[in-house]
């Protein structure tokens, strides 16, 4: 069988960075996304220790997810190296996936989050998570105040538990993907 080297269909595929503070659905947008259980999941904050790298196969393209721990103020050594390895992904990747949880609104550790943003180039798209435990018209409202903090080329509301809004996040993070191999 030979390469298929003269293959025009336009291919993307690049690293996406789950981000946000802890608790926000980050490895269960991950585990969904891959089809596969790869990241633990637990109500108990900061489950996630270290970086986990799970692939989307797509027919127009490939995403490497890396699932982060929460970023939060940190007072221990350990969450110091968490939270460092976390913002070390800004530069890696190219894109930025900001989690939030619509249940808790836009809270201080969001604020937080957003600030470790500030100059940073990338491109960034905020992920509204947990959207069926919100009543629509407090959603409205979120994303109208998110969207007033100009930092993201798309807010896109989804549920990872629940499945929804999950083919509309993967084509929005293909859109913004460069085209390679």
């Amino acid at each position: 069988m030979k390469p298929r080297l003269k293959d025009k269909t336009p291919f993307k595929s690049g690293y996406a960075s789950l981000i946000g503070k802890p608790n926000v659905g980050k490895s269960t947008l991950l585990n969904r996304l891959v089809t596969r259980k790869i990241a633990a999941m637990s109500a108990k904050p900061q489950t996630t220790r270290n970086k986990i790298t799970g692939v989307v196969h797509l027919p127009g393209g490939q995403i490497i997810l890396v699932d982060t721990p929460g970023i939060h103020k940190s007072t221990t050594k350990l969450n110091r190296v968490m939270v460092k390895a976390s913002l070390s992904t800004y530069r890696d990747v190219d894109l930025i996936l900001l989690l939030m949880d619509a249940s808790k609104g836009f809270s201080e550790e969001d604020e937080y989050v957003l600030q470790s943003m500030r100059g940073v180039k990338t491109a960034k798209i905020l992920i509204i998570n947990k959207i069926d435990l919100l009543p629509k018209p407090e959603l409205l409202g979120l994303m109208d105040r998110m969207h007033e903090k100009s930092l993201f080329a798309e807010i896109v509301p989804i549920s990872a538990l629940k499945k929804d809004g999950l083919d509309l996040l993967t084509a929005l993070i293909l859109k913004y993907l460069p085209q390679g191999p």
